[in-house]
């Protein structure tokens, strides 16, 4: 990502290692926004895997993702613009 050099801040896990494989999360989905996996996941398993029921649970994460996708592509523009 950055270099702390270069007086950028480093992106940091809001969750731990340990958080994420206690609550069972797939490794496709340990990233920057996992820690909003996790409330989802327990919906869905509360709520049987119904589609409608975690509708803001998975808003959040998407909108996460989404805004996580958008800073890479960023950061990717301004690193092949140098």
């Amino acid at each position: 990502m950055a270099d702390a050099s270069e007086g950028k801040k480093f992106r940091e896990m809001k969750i731990s290692k340990k958080e994420l494989a206690d609550a069972k999360v797939p490794l496709h989905l340990r990233d920057y926004c996992a820690h909003l996996v996790v409330p989802l996941l327990e919906c869905q398993k509360k709520n049987y895997y119904v589609p409608w029921k975690c509708k803001h649970e998975r808003h959040d994460w998407e909108v996460c993702e989404y805004t996580d996708f958008l800073m890479r592509q960023r950061e990717y523009k301004k690193q092949a613009s140098k």
